[in-house]
């Protein structure tokens, strides 16, 4: 940051401008950030008026530095020249991403020069254009879209209040088909019209990256808009698909390079083992040719141990036996070895029988759950229509009720007329008793009052009394609308403790498996290493047991020919030489007879290497098999929780109707309730 500060005041000396102490102050107070590269450090030099000088010299100092990430210049008046000047310095920087030039009076030079930037820089990211004048010359827009048709780098662009007209806004529409970066637009108050809107509209029909456009202000018809937000729409979920479909992809990627990984460990682990056991025969080889070797000295210096033969060839006997007793005691071992791990490869392919069943159970318990819920559900709606025939019932035995008052009323009131009729009759008749009659009629109307108010009160109560119902039933369906919510809440929130245990138990079923492998792994392992120690142990038996009886031979023949020395010590020389001859014809026989041996050896060695290899093979192969199991049972899972979902979008869609049309018919009730009672 203070190289900076040197290169810009150094640049103001040498071309005679005054430096803005604005930049030397927001460069001192920016110095603490320069370590965390996260920080967005930004020069703020909005409504300074910079000169074409000054711009010249700050472009030179933005070349190729990279101590600020946003330039913001609103209202600095640069004009044409000192846009272009800036563009100068601006194409060479690679760490300013967001450049604001708002309010600065930008025809089509400035917008040529941004055109041409865009052209040769690729870290912009946000550019803003807002209050200028790019559209109100001929070939202003034209410019800015041929620079952004051949950038790869800014998404968002804010070209607000910028006269641009429809011809402005073709160009555009040609930029989007070729621009594949480009994600937010704001067009606002310009002049697009529906030229220039049907323009854009076809131009998203290719374009696939852009998800935000604002055509406010630019007399746009609305169904265009519409159309227009649809495809911003389409272009949002292809977007969200692509971002998903890459996150996918990376992680199947970094799982297939971990299998080729431990499969390369493998492989090398195999290798190493085979060099190892390689080693080993060329180390009994050699050991073999040494003892071999020591065989031929010793055969050498028996002359001279006649007198120990006796008792070697009693200890012989003794370790031959022994060594015998071994031989079969590892012949055995062998053979129960082989028994273990057939007995472990079984238990492992009932243990996966068990598993499949156990999955097959979960899934019935899960779909028998499903089917009770929605028995339940029908219960529910069954007892709904119960109820709405009860309401039914009810108003209508109210309007019965209301119609028998009418007529009650109606007689009584004919009653009257009748009444008063006769009143005057007697009147004309009999004139002299008209205050009797009178008397009559007052006590006749209070009787016909009391009896209509009685009447009306009888009614009222009634009446009160199917309100009072009515009300009662209209509280047990909110009731049963409540207790319905709830148990659809509950079995939703069964269904998801179901699922997220059954992910658990499947994890851990898992888990539990991939600790059985690498369990039999290590098994095989220790098989491998301890059939490699009895295979060395019998090599090593088998040489002594060789030599014991190599031992044993010599010494038999050196007790005859003791015995006949004893025996028949007047033998000749030629005796003595034919018997040395016969015992060298024996010992090149015996010599014969051990390598015959040793070649059995070897060939029981080859036959060991090769099961071990069959035995690794079939090991992967069955780990292969596991995986794609795993792989498979995975997605069932996950087409299960997709049944669940769509089943349970289902049912909130029907709650949501039921719950409209029963707000409906309250309200309908109501109404053709309140309705007879004002009138």
């Amino acid at each position: 940051m203070a190289s900076f500060r040197e290169k810009y005041s150094r640049l103001c000396r040498d071309n005679r401008v005054e430096p803005l102490h604005t930049i030397l102050q927001q460069s001192w107070e920016s110095c603490d950030d320069v370590g965390a590269s996260s920080v967005k450090r930004r020069l703020d030099l909005s409504t300074m008026c910079l000169t074409v000088e000054q711009c010249a010299v700050l472009a030179k100092c933005l070349r190729n530095d990279d101590t600020f990430t946003d330039l913001k210049l609103t209202d600095c008046v640069l004009n044409d020249e000192g846009c272009k000047a800036l563009c100068r310095g601006l194409k060479s920087n690679c760490h300013i991403r967001d450049l604001d030039l708002k309010g600065n009076n930008l025809r089509s030079g400035g917008a040529e020069a941004l055109g041409n930037l865009l052209k040769h820089n690729n870290a912009l990211r946000r550019l803003s254009l807002e209050w200028n004048c790019v559209g109100a010359f001929d070939g202003g827009v034209a410019y800015l879209a041929e620079g952004l048709a051949a950038n790869g780098s800014l998404e968002k662009l804010d070209i607000r209040s910028n006269q641009v007209s429809h011809k402005g806004a073709e160009e555009i529409a040609a930029m989007l088909k070729k621009n594949a970066t480009l994600k937010e637009l704001d067009l606002r108050w310009n002049n697009c019209g529906v030229l220039g809107g049907r323009a854009l509209l076809s131009a998203l029909q290719q374009n696939k990256t852009l998800i935000q456009l604002d055509l406010t202000g630019n007399d746009v018809p609305n169904d265009i808009v519409k159309s227009i937000a649809v495809t911003l729409g389409r272009n949002v979920e292809n977007q969200a698909m692509e971002s998903q479909f890459h996150f996918q992809t990376t992680v199947l990627t970094r799982e297939i390079k971990q299998l080729q990984q431990d499969s390369r460990i493998q492989i090398s682990d195999l290798i190493e083992k085979l060099d190892h056991q390689k080693e080993r025969f060329e180390q009994t080889s050699r050991s073999s040719q040494l003892k071999i070797g020591q065989l031929q000295e010793s055969l050498a210096e028996t002359s001279h141990e006649k007198e120990l033969l006796e008792s070697k060839y009693s200890m012989s006997e003794a370790c031959v036996t022994v060594a015998e007793q071994k031989v079969k005691d590892l012949g055995d071992l062998v053979v129960r070895l082989k028994a273990e791990a057939d007995d472990e490869r079984r238990e492992y392919k009932t243990e996966l029988e068990k598993e499949k069943q156990r999955r097959v159970s979960i899934e019935r318990c899960l779909s028998e759950s499903v089917k009770a819920s929605q028995e339940q559900e029908d219960d529910m709606n069954k007892q709904i229509q119960d109820l709405q025939i009860q309401l039914k019932k009810l108003n209508q035995h109210i309007v019965v009720l209301k119609s028998e008052l009418e007529i009650a009323q109606q007689t009584n009131k004919h009653n009257l007329k009748e009444s008063d009729e006769k009143l005057r009759q007697e009147e004309e008749r009999h004139f002299k008793i008209v205050r009797e009659m009178e008397k009559r009629h007052r006590a006749e109307e209070a009787r016909l009052s009391e009896v209509q108010q009685s009447c009306e009160q009888t009614w009222q109560e009634r009446f009160q009394q199917a309100e009072s119902a009515r009300f009662q039933k209209e509280q047990i369906i909110l009731q049963l609308k409540t207790d319905h919510l709830d148990n659809k809440r509950r079995w939703d929130d069964e269904t998801l403790r179901t699922v997220e245990q059954m992910k658990e138990a499947e994890k851990m079923r898992v888990r539990q498996l991939e600790e059985k492998i690498l369990s039999v792994e290590s098994d095989n392992r220790d098989l491998q290493s301890r059939v490699n120690n009895q295979a060395s142990q019998v090599l090593e038996l088998q040489s002594l047991v060789n030599s014991r009886d190599v031992e044993q031979r010599t010494l038999k023949r050196n007790l005859e020919e003791s015995r006949k020395e004893a025996d028949h010590r007047c033998l000749t020389i030629q005796a003595e030489v034919s018997r040395l001859q016969q015992s060298l014809d024996q010992r090149a026989s015996q010599l014969e007879e051990s390598r015959a041996h040793e070649k059995k050896l070897h060939e029981n060695l080859a036959q060991l290497e090769s099961e071990i290899t069959v035995a690794v093979a079939q090991e992967k192969s069955k780990l292969l098999s596991k995986d794609t199991e795993i792989a498979s049972l995975k997605e069932k899972l996950r087409k299960q929780a997709l049944v669940f979902q769509q089943i349970r979008e289902e049912e909130m869609r029907r709650a949501e109707q039921l719950q409209t049309a029963m707000e409906r018919y309250l309200k309908s009730s109501n109404n053709s309730v309140i309705d007879p009672v004002f009138q």
